[in-house]
C-alpha cells in the first residue's frame, strides 16, 4: 500500500514479467529521503531503465498512481518544477522503447 501523500518515502517494491512468464520481485532502496510522487517517478524510472537494460522494446507499466500515470499520458500537467523534471526523464527513457504504455491501476 502507498503512503498518504507526503510521507517520507526510503524504498519501492517492483514486480517485472518477463513474455515467458518469469515474475521478478525486487526492493529497491532509494537513497534518499522523498515524498510518495517523487518515489513513484522514481519507481517508473528504475523499471524502465531496468527492462531497457534487459531487453525489452514493448512495454506496460502499470502504477497505482493516478497522478504519474496522468502527467505522463499528458491527462494532467505537470506543474511543479521537480515533477517537470522527473517527466522530462521519464519521457527521454519512454523513447528509447517502440512501445510503452503506462496504465493505472487501482490500489488494494
Amino acid at each position: 500500500m502507498d503512503p498518504p501523500c507526503g510521507q517520507i518515502v526510503h524504498s519501492f517494491i517492483q514486480w517485472c514479467t518477463t513474455p515467458e512468464g518469469l515474475e521478478i520481485e525486487y526492493v529497491i532502496p532509494l537513497g534518499f529521503n522523498t515524498r510518495n510522487n517523487e518515489a513513484e517517478y522514481e519507481a517508473l524510472i528504475t523499471g524502465l531503465s531496468l527492462v531497457k537494460e534487459a531487453g525489452a522494446r514493448h512495454v506496460v507499466a502499470y502504477t497505482d498512481s493516478k497522478f504519474i500515470e496522468g502527467q505522463v499520458t499528458g491527462k494532467y500537467e505537470a506543474k511543479e518544477d521537480q515533477m517537470k523534471k522527473y517527466l522530462t526523464k521519464v519521457t527521454e527513457l519512454m523513447s528509447q522503447f517502440e512501445a510503452v504504455k503506462v496504465q493505472h491501476i487501482p490500489r488494494g
